[in-house]
């Protein structure tokens, strides 16, 4: 069997965690070396503190309610913003990268500081056929509409805030 010094050192499952502890609690600083259990093991409490929890599963409630409410493109845009995939069906503490995000607010404050975006989203029109055209022709081209959406990351970090505020309530009334 391998000591716990060496499987520590050989651990993969998490990334260096950068972090010390103060007074007032955690706080990020550079990169620590990886091979320390110590850093393994502070990396993981950063990776599961509820805060960063609480704010990943208010961007994927968020995401869901826009994809509810027919808005998928805005749900794409928070994930690209986010350099994630598929949030909506990750079941876990550890979607958000802590190295990129730092604290539990960070991944919301560099949403904010996006200029506005627009996304352009390519649908096809009633094929052929539509408004009395024959459907088997097959020199009728079929029809294409660009939708210019507008994305206003301030905005959506708003409504964030507002989902987080309330997950944040119902986890009080849980606990």
């Amino acid at each position: 069997y391998p000591s716990t010094q060496n499987s520590a050192r050989q651990c993969d499952s998490f990334l260096p965690h950068p972090f010390t502890r103060t007074a007032t609690g955690m706080t990020l600083s550079a990169l620590p070396d990886r091979s320390s259990h110590d850093d393994i093991v502070a990396r993981n409490i950063a990776r599961t503190d509820v805060r960063n929890f609480l704010t990943q599963r208010a961007i994927q409630s968020f995401m869901f309610l826009a994809v509810e409410c027919r808005d998928p493109h805005t749900g794409k845009w928070i994930q690209d913003f986010l350099g994630l995939h598929n949030m909506l069906e990750y079941h876990g503490s550890g979607a958000l990268d802590i190295d990129r995000f730092r604290t539990w607010e960070s991944s919301l404050v560099e949403m904010m500081e996006q200029p506005k975006d627009t996304v352009i989203v390519s649908a096809k029109r009633r094929g052929r056929g539509h408004g009395g055209w024959s459907k088997h022709n097959p020199y009728l081209p079929e029809r294409w509409v660009e939708i210019p959406i507008s994305i206003e990351p301030t905005s959506l970090t708003q409504r964030i805030l507002a989902v987080r505020e309330q997950i944040a309530s119902e986890f009080v009334n849980d606990l």
